[in-house]
């Protein structure tokens, strides 16, 4: 894009979301992660992963 393209004082705008990633290893020894993305007040996703290694 060409700064012709933008008209002289437009831009992107920060949405008014937040997200968070909680990491930790659970009792058994296994890598989580709680990960929750909101807009605004609300939670939009939440998502939970277990990591392990391959091999």
């Amino acid at each position: 894009m060409t700064s012709a393209a933008v008209p002289h004082g437009d831009h992107a705008a920060h949405a008014p979301g937040h997200e968070r990633f909680h990491v930790y290893v659970d009792r058994a020894g296994a890598l989580r992660t709680d990960h929750e993305l909101g807009m605004w007040s609300a939670t939009a996703v939440r998502l939970h992963y277990k990591l392990t290694p391959i091999g």
